[in-house]
């Protein structure tokens, strides 16, 4: 059983805080929708059963601490019997068996302990057997939110849905789902479904909506609500002018956009943590050579601070000469949020933001296989 007491969504906010305005959207579990992430536990590498389980075959955890217990069926081959900790109080020989077999996926109903009362979730389950490469036959549960939280999102002359995923499965709306990919859908082109890289939002991110930039300062843990607020952040768009920022690097140096005017410079933002990130860093150095003097590089470190110290280590590693900015907030890096915000990018990295002379962005990406994407673009710039 999870009990979950009052989270607060906090990340960094930018811009004044006078010239906020709260927008508070009220929310509905929609138990109709069938969540495209699901979790799979092997059933024949799964953990030993423990001794209160004594009675199945096997047991695995899913999400949310729901234990579920296998065994085998005398009646069909093809599936199991199972019990389902579905409101998870540990007595799995309380809860009836239910027949689990290939291509017939069933619902479950599991509660969710939340400060603000309790709550049926339901869970899509199946049984999948499959070969692997090594030719074995492998047997996975398949779990799956049937479920999300929707909402209507009004600002100003505006209405759109909102959507907001539980990415995670455990029953609990919070930021640990954002890191797991895009939570916050909005229809904006109002067709009743949400799709899209345009709809489906990195809830970290700064989201555009009505001609105001918003961000998440709250979020019910059971899904009943969410707060925006906007902020004086905007975001920057691939062809316009860099909008105006302010740096300051682990030498203690601070840096503008204004300082930059008139340089061709890269932002690179990375992380410890993100391995396409490091691999690439000999190529740019290479490109950075290549350059000679005439575009100057940022590498902006994205890391929180318990990964700091590594990132460090790679930065006298691979003996990283530019100048770093470490500033040790992960997603609520105001800089970060902003570049990492632009369309299409929704806080992934690596991301490398490529500036003219004339404070134009010019390329926004991940640089394409071994750079050679980004390399294209720098030769361009400079005239090559």
């Amino acid at each position: 059983m999870i009990t979950i007491s009052r989270l607060l969504w906090l990340p960094l906010l930018t811009g004044s805080l006078a010239a906020q305005t709260e927008t508070i959207v009220t929310l509905q579990i929609n138990s109709a929708y069938e969540q495209k992430i699901s979790f799979s536990f092997d059933l024949k590498e799964g953990g030993e059963v423990k001794p209160q389980y004594a009675f199945a075959d096997r047991a695995v955890v899913a999400p949310g601490d729901t234990v579920v217990t296998f065994e085998d069926s005398s009646v069909n081959q093809s599936g199991y019997s199972i019990r389902v900790d579905a409101d998870g109080d540990g007595d799995l020989l309380e809860e009836p068996k239910r027949a689990l077999v290939q291509d017939s996926p069933i619902t479950v109903g599991i509660r969710r302990h939340w400060a603000s009362g309790i709550r049926e979730l339901p869970y899509r389950l199946a049984y999948q057997v499959r070969t692997d490469k090594t030719n074995r036959v492998r047997e996975s549960l398949i779990w799956s939110p049937h479920y999300r939280a929707e909402g209507t999102f009004r600002f100003k002359n505006c209405v759109v849905l909102l959507a907001v995923l539980d990415m995670d499965g455990n029953g609990v709306f919070d930021a640990t789902d954002s890191r797991r990919g895009t939570t916050i859908g909005l229809d904006r082109n109002g067709d009743g479904k949400i799709w899209g890289r345009d709809e489906w939002l990195r809830a970290d991110q700064i989201i555009e909506y009505c001609g105001e930039s918003f961000s998440i300062a709250d979020l019910s843990p059971d899904g009943s609500f969410v707060k925006f607020v906007t902020t004086e952040s905007r975001v920057p768009k691939l062809g316009g002018h860099v909008l105006p920022f302010t740096l300051e690097t682990v030498a203690g140096e601070t840096v503008t956009s204004e300082d930059l005017e008139g340089e061709t410079y890269l932002l690179d933002f990375w992380a410890s943590w993100c391995s396409p990130c490091v691999k690439k860093f000999p190529r740019l150095q290479e490109i950075d050579k290549e350059c000679d003097g005439r575009m100057k590089v940022i590498a902006v470190n994205v890391d929180t601070e318990e990964n700091a110290a590594r990132a460090e280590k790679i930065i006298q590693q691979y003996n990283l000469t530019w100048d770093h900015v470490m500033n040790k907030m992960g997603d609520s890096d105001p800089l970060w949020r902003m570049f990492g915000s632009m369309e299409g990018i929704r806080m992934t990295i690596p991301l490398y933001v490529l500036v003219d002379s004339q404070g134009q962005i010019q390329y926004a990406n991940n640089g394409g296989a071994d750079l050679k994407e980004l390399a294209l673009e720098v030769k361009s710039v400079l005239g090559e």
